[in-house]
């Protein structure tokens, strides 16, 4: 149904008073199309039939009389917003355009020369990079945690680079970290341990196992690699395998 009429338009209030030249300054103007027949009121005046001639901004229009060239304009100026003043449209048939005036709309003059189809917001202004096409849009980025190749996150929420020696994935790692004194310090990330430690406590998980376990905050501090070393057999005479976990 719409395709054919333009829909109704709710009550509009003025946000400021009309005046002699037409212009209705109200809370919303581009639901208001141009040729569409508007309703003007207020307690004072009363009601009056007027056209749309010309929708200037998101909040301005200016109203004319009925079938009248569409600079016309009427004398408003007794609508005033402290007597309540309003505007609405009725539910309507849209206005007819000659088939001609179609095609002059879409023709784009010199120099372009061309029958144009382009983004317009709701206003009818073209968008281009003064009058960028709206995004309504929220981006939320969840916590990242990044596993550095060769290195695991046990402490260093503080490593501020790491790479290679020769630029290569399997190079010697080094990392710059800064320690609780504020201090910078470069550490080897292809040593056994790379990780700052200021105790080692020794176990022996079998008769053939030893286990040496740093920490960072004393011996009863957080744990940040543990080295298992494998002997053939319980007389340690023959190392089989050294490990970091």
């Amino acid at each position: 149904m719409f395709e054919k009429r333009l829909p109704l338009v709710s009550v509009r209030a003025f946000t400021a008073n009309g005046d002699t030249l037409g212009r209705v300054t109200t809370t919303q103007a581009q639901n208001f199309k141009v040729k569409q027949q508007v309703i003007l009121s207020s307690n004072t005046v009363g009601q009056q039939r007027l056209e749309v001639k010309r929708v200037e901004s998101a909040t301005v229009l200016y109203v004319g009389p009925i079938s009248t060239p569409i600079t016309t304009r009427s004398d408003i100026s007794a609508y005033l917003v402290a007597d309540s003043a309003s505007i609405q449209a009725p539910e309507q048939p849209r206005p007819s355009i000659p088939e001609q005036e179609i095609e002059r709309l879409t023709y784009e003059e010199e120099p372009v020369i061309a029958r144009r189809v382009v983004l317009v917001d709701e206003l009818g202004n073209k968008i281009n990079a003064s009058n960028p096409l709206p995004v309504d849009a929220t981006v939320t980025i969840p916590s990242v945690d990044v596993a550095l190749d060769s290195f695991t996150k046990v402490p260093p929420d503080n490593v501020l680079i790491v790479g290679s020696e020769d630029g290569t994935k399997t190079g010697t790692k080094h990392a710059v970290v800064i320690d609780s004194d504020k201090n910078l310090h470069v550490i080897n990330m292809g040593q056994l341990v790379p990780n700052i430690f200021d105790a080692i406590a020794v176990t022996y998980p079998s008769v053939s196992q030893e286990a040496y376990t740093y920490k960072i905050g004393g011996i009863a501090g957080v744990t940040v690699a543990t080295v298992t070393v494998i002997y053939t057999d319980a007389t340690k005479t023959v190392l089989t395998s050294v490990a970091r976990t």
